[in-house]
């Protein structure tokens, strides 16, 4: 018997997250925000060999954190998430979609690049059409995962000191 050496070779997920005011809305325990980063960071807890990135949006997209193995740090920035890092509140999907597109172009390894799209809403950014033809153009898909009711809910509105309105 001789012995060969095996690379495991990951993945590179992409994880764009909605940090709207409308992600704070209750109509999923505790909230929308809440329970699409605990579902997040226990899909982080599984992971091995993948590198992850994440893209945060409402009204504008920004990377938060590269591709990276240290899951720890990427646990860190999504419990860190929130409306009150957004100036410009909404929903812009195309400009999440760019970014999270952009995190994997910097990348040279021909890894294979999972997009996973976590949002509440509809997007008003106009952009999306555009970035979703890029996608296929190169050969990408987009998992999306969308969060919340059908129905009408209520949502905080966030103060300038960071705190919500109450609902009640």
């Amino acid at each position: 018997a001789r012995e060969v050496a095996i690379t495991q070779r990951g993945s590179d997920i992409v994880i764009a997250l909605d940090i709207s005011n409308s992600m704070l809305a209750e109509d999923v325990p505790p909230n929308r925000m809440e329970s699409a980063k605990g579902e997040l960071n226990s899909f982080l807890r599984r992971l091995e060999n993948s590198r992850v990135g994440l893209v945060f949006f409402a009204g504008s997209a920004f990377v938060q954190c590269p591709l990276t193995l240290d899951y720890g740090t990427a646990e860190i920035f999504l419990r860190m998430a929130g409306p009150d890092m957004m100036s410009e509140q909404g929903t812009n999907i195309g400009a999440a979609l760019k970014n999270a597109l952009e995190i994997a172009r910097k990348d040279d390894r021909r890894s294979r690049k999972i997009f996973v799209l976590l949002s509440d809403g509809e997007d008003y950014g106009g952009e999306v059409n555009r970035q979703l033809a890029v996608y296929r153009q190169e050969g990408h898909h987009i998992n999306s995962i969308g969060i919340g009711s059908d129905e009408e809910v209520p949502v905080p509105e966030m103060m300038p000191d960071g705190s919500e309105t109450p609902l009640r």
